[in-house]
């Protein structure tokens, strides 16, 4: 089973998303960690676009 949580800052606090659909929101400077576990090469693929680093 893959799971992926994005663990990022919103109004002072620590909110986790576990959707990549919140890249679209979130923005980078406020992301604290990433969580990926089992993803697709797909998954993979789209954080290192947004990211723009190679995972």
């Amino acid at each position: 089973m893959s799971e992926v949580r994005l663990f990022y800052y919103e109004d002072n606090r620590i909110k986790i998303a576990k959707s990549l659909d919140a890249l679209d929101w979130i923005d980078t400077k406020d992301i604290i960690w990433i969580d990926l576990n089992n993803v697709a090469f797909e998954v993979e693929s789209r954080l290192e676009q947004f990211l723009k680093i190679d995972i």
